[in-house]
């Protein structure tokens, strides 16, 4: 094409609006390739894009043209540009660049970069709903929760409690591989364990997703609770570390222990200046200060726990009823659990395990514990110190356990015995005229007898 040819196609193309540069792209895709020396820059809308994890190749925006300069430093428009990313998934998170592959005829010069689109994909929002957040209900029924989880595309969905300081799974569920997905809830029944309980729902972090961590509050409603201002069925009735030191005066297991071990006990574990001499001498033989006083130390000299130290005389029987059991359900538990205690020696002042030791009121207190019901909210442990020793007479005086006339007494009733009108013994009425107490000597099955003073009844 000689001079005059291309200067006058030249005005022609001017002269109607059309680019020179693709008809020079034209002949050079006719010809020889053209070397482009310098790009220009890409359209603002093109060059950076965020999307949410998703996406296809489609949704991102790319020029099909490129312009620049080609190696004579003359204008050149490139059409039919395809852009390409190797490692693009549409469905991870992540940062991904596109750059353009140009058509036959073109290439670029040595150490020319051509523009790219720099796509970034974040990872979406998992949102879960329907889900209750604050749930009241009785204890003992069956409780679900329908909810609907997004994104979920097989996702693993876990249902947990906390306790213990951690969260433990107790439910595992997968969902549907769909964008969104409904899926339902069953609790265990250990949601009705406790008056209240923490739970979550937990779906991990995915490629195209965040993580989720909803918190759940379980609120029990108990099917039986004791009416008014009598003593409350507790959710849970602490053991209390003691750890205190024996003297003269004291009471109960631990002073137990220490006379039969120094050979110093007389029928009642009582300490007395007797017991007192003995621990003395003990104390020197095993060169101890000499204090006359149980200290931990002598304690331990004695061969005795360190566990037994803090917690012999604080015992706590297990709860033998849940939220959902009935009100026979409490009485049937402190009979139960006086039963367990017949045998069991008799010890003053002690409140400690079957076929350890307890004595008439200390069976009683375990027996209320076993239905909730605690008596002593200072600690069983202080029915063992000086002045403590009569907590017969502390249960009847008791405002917050009802008193009731003998002729209706029931099973579970606290029969309430006396001495010159002073309360000196306490049973557990298991009906049928009968009874278990604790009586010098062991734990025994017996029939009521006289001196009644009245009676009592936890569970009302």
């Amino acid at each position: 094409m000689n001079k005059k040819v291309i200067c006058f196609i030249t005005i022609i193309c001017l002269m109607v609006g059309l680019a020179p540069a693709s008809i020079f792209a034209d002949e050079a895709r006719a010809g020889e390739e053209t070397v482009i020396s310098a790009f220009d820059s890409i359209d603002d809308p093109f060059v950076e894009q965020n999307f949410k994890a998703g996406i296809t190749e489609d949704d991102i925006s790319k020029p099909d043209t490129l312009t620049g300069k080609d190696d004579q430093g003359k204008g050149v428009s490139i059409s039919g540009v395809v852009w390409k990313c190797s490692d693009f998934n549409g469905m991870k998170a992540g940062k991904y660049i596109f750059a353009p592959q140009m058509p036959k005829g073109y290439s670029a010069a040595d150490g020319v970069v051509p523009p790219t689109i720099k796509v970034t994909i974040e990872k979406n929002a998992t949102t879960v709903s329907g889900l209750s957040t604050l749930i009241k209900k009785k204890a003992g029924s069956a409780l679900s929760d329908k909810i609907s989880v997004m994104p979920a595309y097989g996702r693993t969905v876990y249902l947990q409690r906390y306790y213990s300081g951690k969260w433990h799974t107790k439910k595992i569920y997968t969902a549907s591989n769909t964008d969104q997905a409904a899926m339902t809830l069953s609790y265990p029944k250990e949601w009705y364990s406790r008056y209240s309980t923490k739970w979550r729902v937990y779906i991990p972090e995915t490629d195209n997703a965040e993580e989720a961590a909803i918190n759940i509050s379980i609120k029990a409603k108990s099917v039986y609770q004791t009416p008014g201002r009598y003593l409350k069925i507790k959710d849970v009735i602490p053991v209390r570390k003691s750890g205190y030191s024996l003297k003269t005066g004291m009471s109960g297991m631990k002073v137990y222990k220490v006379q039969k071990k120094l050979k110093c006990y007389y029928g009642r574990a009582k300490y007395t200046s007797s017991t007192k001499a003995a621990v003395k001498r003990f104390q020197k033989k095993n060169k101890l200060k000499a204090t006359g006083r149980v200290d931990k130390a002598t304690w331990l000299k004695m061969g005795f726990s360190e566990n037994n130290w803090y917690y012999m005389d604080s015992y706590v029987t297990p709860k033998r009823v849940s939220l959902a059991s009935s009100k026979k359900a409490h009485v049937n538990a402190m009979v139960a659990t006086a039963k367990k205690y017949v045998g069991t020696k008799y010890v003053w002042c002690a409140a400690a395990r079957p076929k350890q030791g307890v004595d008439c009121a200390g069976l009683v207190i375990q027996c209320m514990y076993s239905a909730g019901i605690d008596p002593l909210p200072q600690g069983s442990h202080v029915y063992a110190y000086s002045k403590n020793e009569y907590t017969a007479r502390l249960l009847w005086k008791n405002k917050k356990i009802k008193h009731v006339k003998f002729s209706q007494r029931k099973k579970g009733d606290i029969i309430v015995y006396h001495s010159g009108g002073f309360v000196n013994h306490v049973s557990l009425y298991i009906g049928g005229g009968r009874q278990i107490e604790a009586l010098p000597g062991k734990v025994i099955y017996s029939h009521i007898r006289g001196n009644v003073k009245g009676v009592l009844r936890p569970v009302i």
